[in-house]
């Protein structure tokens, strides 16, 4: 009957409509509102939805310059884009099977350490090439969880250390993470042929009680000055030296270059310095894990003072320095290249405690701790709402892993870490040369036309006969 055909021609263009299946929230670019967040809190500014240009037009360069962020075609094209591959992720993991909303695009986080920036665009490669979901790289730094409670963008960081600002979140549960599969630390290191020179150099107490110890390496102030400075064109000047970006409040660099703590002063005359008591170790950047290494220098009451000297010059010369064999201590952290490449050991110190840890500050003159870096397990973390617009975005958050021995099999293609890749080409030939690895993190569930195409053919054929 004419009632039965609209009957079932309804159904088909039920079964076949072209739904929301995510239910997507388009991010605002307003913070969230909540009360926790600080009062000069500004989602202008922090959230990652400030990268977009007024009106959609595009990306703001200003906002974006990590050029290992995949944004485009040109820092990163598709990897798995060649018809083999289509016809393989079609065949296997059921490609095109969901239909994705055009306006799910989440912003995947790209800090400036290479682990983070690998673990990244794998994650964006990956969304986009094996799930069709148009993930977007932000290169913003999170610290804490203040970001993802304040900002209603649709963020996700795939490495996270814990550091940095926590707003409480034990009733509300708005942040929600997950381990990436290997660990990071800060710490000392010395290079192995140190190690092997002197077995308890891995060890802080040698230094504390072991005279032979007290003169390992460099002599305190041995540093030129022009390798301290945050401009070569500004030279030896006041102003112009990487200490002077520290952000202590009741501690100074001595002569605006060096860290010195009180037991490598001349006994009664605070500011002056015995320029033979104490040896020297390199720092990087005052900032990084800002007073916590001064402290435990301080507090352990080791006779060393830290020379301070940018990212880029540090690396160069602890590489040089280790070429030719000279003894240094350094600060730096791991997983990185130039820990792998040259070998190096940490130097231990007490384990972290919950007591210890409550004594840390920020000012190595206020701090009181003597334990080491806690080894931390990285974390994924993105608000937790995130992960209920879409279900296989949420599968892959809750799979995705990547092992300590894969983290740092990666580094060490790098260019940084003595091979010849930038991070898209060794992140799209790792997903190339490890498909049974990361098969099982994604998935593509179909969708209700997908699903129902069988059915819609069989009511066709149907309604032709009727």
């Amino acid at each position: 009957s004419d009632v039965y055909k609209r009957q079932i021609a309804c159904l088909i263009i039920a079964l076949t409509s072209n739904h929301n299946h995510n239910h997507f929230a388009h991010a605002q670019h307003t913070g969230s509102g909540d009360p926790r967040c600080p009062a000069d809190f500004d989602p202008l500014k922090s959230c990652p939805s400030s990268m977009i240009l007024p009106g959609g037009a595009g990306l703001n360069p200003t906002r974006n310059s990590d050029p290992t962020t995949c944004n485009d075609q040109e820092n990163c094209p598709r990897c798995l884009g060649d018809d083999v591959w289509q016809q393989k992720l079609k065949d296997e993991i059921g490609l095109y099977a969901a239909m994705r909303d055009p306006d799910f695009k989440p912003w995947v986080m790209v800090n400036s350490w290479l682990s983070h920036a690998i673990t990244s665009t794998i994650t964006m490669i990956l969304l986009r090439d094996a799930m069709n979901i148009s993930a977007r790289g932000a290169a913003k730094y999170i610290d804490g969880t203040v970001d993802y409670i304040c900002c209603k963008d649709f963020s996700v960081n795939m490495e996270q250390w814990e550091s940095g600002t926590f707003l409480d979140d034990a009733t509300e549960f708005t942040v929600t993470s997950a381990p990436i599969g290997y660990q990071g630390q800060g710490a000392f290191f010395v290079p192995p042929y140190t190690a092997e020179k002197f077995p308890l150099s891995t060890t802080y107490q040698a230094y504390k009680y072991l005279d032979d110890y007290k003169t390992i390496f460099p002599p305190s102030f041995s540093t030129d000055c022009t390798n301290m400075t945050v401009s070569s064109a500004g030279g030896c000047t006041a102003g112009n030296y990487v200490c002077e970006t520290n952000a202590w409040t009741n501690t100074s660099c001595y002569d605006d270059k060096w860290y010195v703590p009180p037991q490598c002063n001349v006994p009664g005359e605070v500011g002056s310095p015995n320029t033979t008591k104490c040896q020297e170790i390199w720092h990087a950047d005052p900032t990084y894990d800002g007073g916590f290494f001064e402290g435990m220098i301080r507090n352990n009451n080791l006779n060393m003072t830290a020379s301070y000297l940018g990212v880029t010059r540090h690396n160069e010369m602890v590489r040089e320095a280790v070429g030719r064999e000279q003894d240094i201590m350094f600060y730096w952290y791991e997983p990185d290249p130039l820990i792998a490449q040259v070998k190096a050991r940490v130097v231990n110190f007490d384990p972290d405690t919950l007591e210890c840890a409550s004594q840390r500050r920020s000012d190595p003159t206020l701090s009181t701790a003597k334990c080491g870096y806690p080894v931390m397990t990285l974390q994924k973390r993105t608000r937790k709402e995130n992960l209920a617009l879409n279900n296989d975005f949420k599968f892959f958050f809750d799979s995705f892993a990547l092992t300590r021995g894969q983290i740092d099999a990666l580094l060490a293609t790098h260019t940084s870490g003595g091979g010849n890749a930038t991070v898209y080409d060794l992140s799209c030939s790792w997903i190339k040369d490890n498909f049974d690895t990361w098969k099982d993190m994604v998935q593509n569930t179909p969708s209700i036309a997908a699903q129902s195409t069988d059915a819609s053919s069989a009511l066709s054929l149907s309604l032709i006969h009727i």
